[in-house]
């Protein structure tokens, strides 16, 4: 089932306060799509206001953390802790990029925790 979560993303001068959206089009589960969309103020290289597409699988962690990668996104990548609902983008190093993303699920309401495994109601 699909969910949609919303939070703000705060990197630098490169995002200050840009709306995030992930989208988990078959849920968040072990190698299901993961597409997550914001728009740079500015990047690394100095272009403006640069919409950005990030698509990826989900990778399950130690639970209830989750990583979502790209094979095409070698730069960086998102953790996302399910129990608190926090992502943090992550570089290429392994580095924190930013501050914590605060998520707010928006569609549907309600997570299912099955304790060990990830389950989207």
């Amino acid at each position: 089932m699909i969910a949609i979560y919303c939070g703000k993303i705060k990197y630098a001068h490169h995002a200050p306060s840009t709306i995030i959206t992930v989208v988990a089009p078959e849920g968040i589960r072990e190698s299901k799509p993961c597409l997550i969309y914001w728009q740079w103020a500015v990047t690394a290289v100095g272009v403006d206001n640069m919409n950005k597409e990030f698509t990826g699988l989900f990778i399950e962690k130690v639970y209830p953390v989750v990583e979502c990668r790209s094979s095409s996104e070698g730069n960086y990548w998102f953790t996302w802790n399910l129990r608190i609902n926090t992502m943090q983008l992550m570089n290429n190093q392994g580095n924190t990029c930013g501050e914590p993303i605060m998520l707010e699920k928006v569609y549907p309401v309600g997570i299912c925790d099955s304790g060990s495994s990830l389950t989207v109601c």
